[in-house]
């Protein structure tokens, strides 16, 4: 039993150093995400820490994590961030972070980051979305110690923007034309 416990431990040790594959919905407040809603979902990652060990320069650490979600009921939109949680003795920021959106069911690339193109991004009721993190983690000085470092991701969605009826956009535009024929008529 302890040698199992073992195991497991450095076999999740070493996932986390190697980058991982997530689930999206498994950490998230709502899951899935439904924009019609205006929900919010993230996921956390450590990578370095007093346990795992951290990088000391000149070495570079660097990992890939995807993490898929879904989106049900209702179109809408979404925005991504992504931020580092880090101590290190020179208060030097040694992250880089980018990463790109998929919808996995069009196989078709919907955004890019960071900073996020375009920052709310419309997503599709019934599709999955996976996002692609690459990040490095590098010490910046021969004297550099970083003690810890961590992410999170957070996704919120929206409703899709409205658009104006015709019969609305055409009332507008007679009330304007008549406004500009008082006018004119003075």
């Amino acid at each position: 039993m302890k040698a199992r416990l073992v195991s497991c431990l450095a076999g999740s040790a070493l996932a986390l150093l190697l980058g991982t594959t997530s689930t999206f919905g498994a950490v998230l407040i709502n899951s899935p995400l439904d924009p019609g809603l205006g929900q919010t979902g993230f996921y956390n990652e450590t990578d370095c820490n007093a346990i795992l060990g951290c990088p000391v320069f000149p070495g570079q650490f660097t990992g890939s994590t995807t993490i898929t979600f879904g989106i049900v009921n209702n179109n809408g939109v979404m925005n991504i961030s992504l931020v580092p949680s880090y101590t290190v003795d020179d208060g030097s920021n040694p992250w880089s972070f980018s990463y790109t959106v998929t919808d996995t069911t069009t196989s078709t690339v919907v955004a890019t980051g960071l900073p996020q193109a375009p920052p709310n991004f419309g997503v599709t009721a019934g599709d999955s979305y996976s996002i692609l993190v690459n990040w490095t983690l590098k010490p910046t000085s021969i004297t550099n110690i970083i003690t810890s470092a961590s992410w999170t991701l957070t996704g919120t969605t929206g409703p899709a923007p409205t658009v104006p009826e015709p019969a609305t956009l055409a009332l507008l535009g007679i009330a304007l034309a008549g406004v500009g024929l008082t006018r004119r008529k003075r």
